[in-house]
């Protein structure tokens, strides 16, 4: 058999899956039995699918626009124009050279080399002619399956001293092709779901938005709430965070600590421990503190979350967190109010020119600063009530703000000496 018409063969095999569902076979307007040998023109379809012949004529057919296209084998084929082909150009004259060249090539081992190196020394020959390449290699090994080179050159693998395709080797050990690589089932799996997972989260911020545009007109607390339990979970929790910094309506916010409170997930309880003491809003500090208490979070996490706050410059977040450790009322709680019962905070005395300035938003994040005109500060010692309300609580005792008496009634009470040890023993 002529390598030219095993060529046409398969051509004829692939053209036909190809464009079975986008094409039309019709009769041809100019048939004079004579098709050209090789292709004047080339057409890229939509699909990537690429056909070579020649560009009969364009028609009108009620008011859709398609084209004639005679094949290499002789068939015309009616493609329509809109959907299926993306452009046209003629052939050039290399590949017509290429076509002319094979027509009348003999079906040899030989041959088939000499028309791969042909096609491999022209410009670009690897990429553009890889099909035409790929063809006389496994023609070749067809003819002689023990030539080393081409099988290497198609990237064959030696199996126990069996050549094996790449692609059936690599399915051999259990691989799968996704995109052009190689993999492990597994990891497919795993990036597959990750993929899911990332198309997820887009969705569910998306909606997130929409519902926080909806809710501005919804006069139905119960619509409301369960539309937002159902979008938030553990991977909306940073645009939940970042709404909750933008969001100037303290119901809304409310809601959503409420939402917040909802997943047993330690990104959830510092966003409560976060908002029990920063937002500007007592009924949405209240609220987190109220989500805190729920059996899912452990209070001494939340005390030692909360432990970071007490470090504030701002006396009033201070406060705020002593109170919050009180409420609580964690075993660890009386370690952090003992450090708080006094403390050290600038205060505004007058205005001077050059100092800087900041404000912070109603969640409490800092939301401008700025220099400029602005009061001097002093340092002053401030006794925070706070804490000691929560000492009294926790010890029933009251030292009031006798910073060394607490001291010394933790280490008695909190602190495991040697003779206890030896004692427990």
């Amino acid at each position: 058999m002529k390598p030219s018409s095993s060529m046409k063969l398969l051509g004829s095999v692939i053209l036909s899956a190809l464009i079975m569902t986008a094409a039309g076979v019709c009769q041809d307007p100019s048939d004079d039995g004579d098709p050209p040998s090789y292709a004047l023109d080339k057409l890229l379809l939509k699909s990537g699918a690429e056909i070579r012949g020649q560009i009969l004529q364009e028609v009108i057919q009620e008011g859709r626009t398609y084209v004639l296209f005679r094949t290499e084998n002789g068939g015309v084929l009616k493609l329509e124009r809109g959907k299926v082909v993306q452009r046209s150009y003629p052939a050039e004259p290399i590949e017509k050279e290429y076509h002319a060249k094979v027509t009348d090539l003999p079906d040899n081992t030989d041959s088939h080399w000499t028309m791969y190196q042909w096609l491999s020394r022209q410009k670009g020959g690897a990429v553009r002619f890889k099909h035409e390449r790929d063809f006389h290699l496994r023609r070749i090994i067809e003819l002689d399956p023990t030539d080393e080179r081409a099988l290497n050159l198609l990237d064959f693998q030696n199996l126990d001293g069996q050549w094996v395709d790449k692609d059936l080797l690599h399915a051999y050990h259990g691989y799968v092709s996704d995109g052009g690589k190689w993999m492990p089932q597994l990891q497919l799996q795993v990036n597959q779901r990750a993929e899911q997972k990332k198309q997820a989260k887009g969705d569910r911020n998306g909606e997130l938005k929409r519902w926080n545009r909806y809710v501005l007109g919804n006069e139905n607390p119960s619509v409301v709430e369960k539309q937002l339990y159902a979008l938030v979970d553990a991977d909306s929790l940073d645009l939940v965070a970042k709404m909750m910094a933008e969001e100037k309506r303290p119901d809304v916010r409310r809601l959503f600590v409420e939402a917040i409170g909802r997943l047993p997930t330690s990104y959830a309880q510092s966003l409560l421990v976060k908002y029990a003491i920063v937002d500007g809003e007592a009924k949405v500090r209240d609220r987190a503190i109220t989500m805190l208490q729920q059996p899912h979070y452990e209070p001494f996490q939340s005390t030692t979350i909360a432990a970071a706050y007490l470090a504030s410059p701002e006396n009033l977040v201070v406060r705020r967190t002593a109170r919050l450790i009180g409420i609580l009322g964690a075993d660890n709680g009386p370690f952090y109010l003992k450090q708080v019962l006094v403390t050290k905070h600038k205060t505004a005395t007058g205005n001077q020119p050059g100092r800087t300035q900041g404000s912070f938003s109603n969640s409490g994040d800092l939301q401008s600063f700025g220099a400029g005109g602005g009061p001097t500060h002093k340092l002053v010692e401030v006794q925070n009530h706070e804490a000691l309300d929560a000492l009294r609580i926790y010890s029933g005792q009251d030292f009031g703000f006798d910073v060394n008496r607490w001291k010394k009634w933790f280490i008695e009470n909190h602190m495991t000496t040697e003779e206890d040890i030896r004692r427990d023993h």
